[in-house]
């Protein structure tokens, strides 16, 4: 993610389709997981223009079926 809106890429892990490839995400689980995304984004009171980059950056991790 913090590649995806800009900053370094540290994470030597798998991409997130390699690393998620065998779960079936439902368009019900992804808005649900961007629902906890604003939560969060809102508790730690993040300002407008980075909670939309995150945002932005979320939704284009959805497959599109």
């Amino acid at each position: 993610m913090a590649k995806l809106i800009g900053g370094p890429k540290k994470y030597a892990g798998k991409t997130p389709k390699m690393g998620h490839q065998h779960i079936h995400i439902t368009d019900e689980l992804f808005e649900l997981r961007q629902q906890l995304l604003n939560e969060a984004i809102r508790e730690f009171a993040l300002a407008d223009d980075l909670r939309n980059e995150w945002i932005m950056a979320d939704t284009a991790l959805k497959k599109v079926s």
